[in-house]
């Protein structure tokens, strides 16, 4: 041995006088050119057939990990949390609503007839015109009454002439099945779109969200930012057919019924070009929004419902939606799409869709009405109006699919309607994207991109064990891909070990010297072998099952943080983590080892050759992939989908259901349209508009009008004017006498009021109408 100058660092070197070479111990490498290019070339070697192989193996087993463990810690629990999947029960010829969902009930089931038809003028609906006619309406309470909102120049008229002609382009290619979809039977054709399609999308939605009256329209109904669930253009081809009377959420899935269970969401609709009846105009049946009847097409259609314009006219011949005008409306609102009777012209609309945000409030347990379909894109999912106004930069790619996940968004941003809460109520209640009977055409559809029939999940096994088949199909396709990667990884590693320990075996007879570095490829194989084996067969999870028990028994003796031991409780028993903490801690500790047993002998003994090229070493693709999985996990475990997963918050029902029946102080009544309501749930800042629900029913208005009337009579006392008010009230009226009916807040049941608390009831409606002070403490 003799010491030697390698590029001005003194290192221990070993010279072979045989072979005439020096192998320097600080880098295990020949000192020659020769032997440095040599054992470039090796090193280069390694790495395309040991260690690329083996990495591009682990990472889709890590990305498999990371879905596993998202999919059974948080989406399952949000698909368990959308327990209404069935609202509805067969009875005798129709339908009538399940008993266990009454104590969630805010209104009651309405039928309605020709009487509740509201208007038959299209220029009630008119707001925000120049007429002196118009100019007074406030548009929050003409949606209320008649479920319907006509608003002017909600776009410029070149925008949309621009954005017509796009749509019109856009139309004609052939469009991914994400992105388009035709109704065959109406000859309709809708087109998802996104912020970051064109300049002219992007603009217009500009346009939209910097609309002053749009904006606080929408801010009175639904709360402040209000989310946007659905972005999309539905065009009507020249000769469509007209659509059937019909509304688009199901009374007993939405907030008509429930308006504590359910987000209540209106749709607008943009005018692109000047629309008449001929060209297939929006029509409308006002009041119906307040109806809770399995039909109402003949309704509709014998009692005056009449084509959306904003010219001030109504009727087939003189009415029209003019270019950049839009109507809005209450999803609950009976419409139709008219019939396109030109040959040669397609009335493009650019529609989208406006909800509540259960996170703006805290006790907001509402989600998506069941059976709805909203038409937006994934990546478009989880936005809110006031992010219109800068639609170019917020809502474009990537930063808007991180949104649409519940990732990321910008901090003085709010959160919408994210992705993953959407889907997750959809798949597990079924309705209009996860049937039963699709099942067999997703298999298909597996099939179509090459997924192996062993991966896939079988059809018959899941319709017959499981209630949820679309859950239970999608479970054992994620089990599938899990289990196949974990023995295809044992198997490959297991291989490569087994070639490994061959080709030293082979090699022995061979070598001209026995000192550590000659065993160089065995250390190299045992490196990259032994840390996978170990943590795939991890997979069991008991060493980090032991530490996890060992560690909550010592949590408050030694004062681990709560963050930690919520770590501990909840992260070392789940098998992905297992998984992926496994590999950190025996790679990293597997390479420690090496290191330090790989050295040389000198007069002080064994040497630790820790040099910058050994600890680079130790950051080999698998450390890195799973270091970075485990970063991911906490991040998700601090996002807000997952605290309220983990909280339990999901759960929580808007009304928690009694014990045992609850024993009214007044019997109870079915309510009917002539009766005066005082409701009692209706009192959620969160519910915006929908706490004023109750003034907009029949009985209600005749009431507030007697109070109104008398309570401006001069020298009527309080009581005396209430005297009045309940007599009037009791008059018979569409062949019964209506009554005075209270909400029981436990239950929801509606209770007859006796004598005096009619009295007390009216005498306190009447100081309210005639001070506003008192008016407005009444109503907070």
């Amino acid at each position: 041995a003799k010491k030697v100058d390698s590029g001005g660092l003194k290192n221990l070197c070993l010279v072979d006088a045989k072979r005439m070479t020096t192998l320097c111990t600080g880098s295990h490498t020949p000192c020659t050119r020769t032997g440095a290019f040599l054992h470039m070339l090796l090193s280069f070697l390694r790495i395309i057939i040991i260690d690329l192989p083996l990495a591009s193996l682990f990472l889709p087993f890590v990305l498999v990990l990371v879905v596993r463990y998202a999919y059974y810690g948080y989406v399952s629990q949000y698909m368990d949390s959308y327990g209404r999947r069935d609202v509805f029960e067969r009875s005798g010829d129709g339908w009538r609503l399940l008993p266990q969902f009454q104590h969630d009930m805010t209104y009651y089931r309405r039928f309605c007839d020709w009487t509740d038809i509201t208007t038959t003028d299209s220029a009630d609906l008119l707001v925000g015109s120049d007429s002196a006619a118009h100019a007074g309406r406030v548009p929050v309470d003409v949606m209320m009454k008649h479920g319907a909102v006509v608003l002017k120049d909600v776009l410029r008229q070149d925008t949309a002439s621009e954005l017509r002609r796009y749509l019109e382009r856009r139309n004609r290619e052939d469009l991914r099945w994400s992105l388009n979809f035709t109704v065959e039977t109406s000859g309709r054709v809708s087109l998802g779109l996104g912020a970051g399609d064109s300049p002219i999308v992007a603009e217009a939605l500009r346009q939209i969200g910097t609309n002053p009256t749009l904006k606080h329209t929408l801010e009175e109904l639904l709360g402040p930012d209000p989310a946007i669930v659905e972005i999309s253009t539905m065009t009507v081809l020249a000769g469509a057919e007209a659509q059937d009377f019909h509304s688009d959420a199901d009374y007993g899935g939405s907030s008509l019924l429930y308006s504590r269970t359910f987000l209540h969401s209106y749709t607008m609709l943009i005018a692109l070009q000047n629309t008449t009846a001929s060209m297939g105009a929006t029509s409308l049946c006002p009041g119906t929004h307040h109806c809770a009847n399995m039909d109402l097409i003949d309704v509709c259609l014998e009692n005056g419902a009449f084509e959306a314009s904003s010219n001030g006219r109504t009727g087939p011949d003189d009415g029209m939606l003019l270019r950049g005008d839009a109507v809005l409306f209450n999803q609950n609102l009976w419409h139709r799409g008219g019939a396109n009777q030109h040959n040669d012209t397609d009335r493009i609309m650019l529609t989208m869709a406006f909800a509540g945000r259960n996170k703006a409030n805290a006790g907001d347990r509402r989600y998506q009405g069941l059976n709805t379909f909203y038409h937006l894109r994934w990546n478009q999912w989880g936005h809110t109006f006031s992010d219109l106004k800068d639609a170019g930069t917020v809502m474009v790619q990537p930063m808007a699919a991180l949104r649409a996940l519940g990732l990321w968004k910008p901090k003085s941003a709010n959160w919408g309607v994210t992705w993953i809460e959407h889907i997750t109520e959809k798949y597990r209640v079924g309705g209009t994207l996860f049937h039963n009977k699709d099942l067999p055409a997703f298999m298909e559809f597996l099939d179509s991109i090459g997924v192996p029939k062993f991966l896939q999940g079988d059809v018959i096994l899941c319709k017959s064990e499981s209630s949820r088949p679309w859950e239970a199909c999608f479970s054992q396709v994620v089990e599938n891909i899990f289990w196949f990667l974990f023995h295809l990884n044992i198997v490959v590693v297991g291989g490569y070990t087994l070639f490994g320990l061959v080709f030293w075996l082979v090699s022995l007879p061979f070598q001209a010297y026995s000192e550590p570095y000659e065993y160089g490829f065995i250390w190299t194989a045992a490196e990259c072998a032994l840390p996978w084996i170990l943590v795939l067969t991890a997979v069991f999870g008991s060493p980090f099952k032991a530490i996890n028990h060992f560690l909550l028994s010592k949590a408050k003796s030694w004062r681990i943080p709560p963050s930690w031991e919520s770590f501990c409780e909840n992260e070392l028993g789940n098998i992905s983590s297992n998984i992926l903490l496994a590999n950190v801690v025996v790679f990293g500790t597997c390479n420690i080892v090496v290191r330090f047993v790989r050295t040389n002998k000198s007069d002080k003994g064994m040497i630790p050759l820790w040099l910058p090229a050994h600890v680079i070493r130790i950051l080999r693709l698998p450390t890195s992939l799973s270091l970075i999985a485990m970063w991911f996990i906490f991040f998700l475990r601090k996002t807000d989908i997952a605290q309220r997963a983990t909280s339990g918050e999901i759960f929580e029902r808007p009304f928690s259901s009694p014990d045992a029946p609850v024993n009214h102080s007044l019997p109870t009544a079915l309510p009917e349209r002539v009766d005066v309501l005082v409701g009692t749930r209706y009192d959620s800042e969160y519910l915006a508009s929908f706490n004023r629900v109750l003034d907009y029913h029949p009985g209600n208005i005749r009431f507030q009008h007697l109070v109104s009337n008398l309570s401006l009579v001069p020298f009527l006392s309080v009581e005396d004017a209430a005297f009045h008010v309940v007599h009037a009230v009791h008059k018979r009226m569409e062949g019964m006498i209506p009554r005075f009916l209270l909400q029981c807040h436990k239950d929801g049941y509606w209770m007859v009021m006796n004598d005096g608390e009619e009295f007390e009831s009216t005498r306190r409606s009447i100081l309210m109408a005639r001070n506003g002070v008192v008016r407005a403490l009444g109503r907070t």
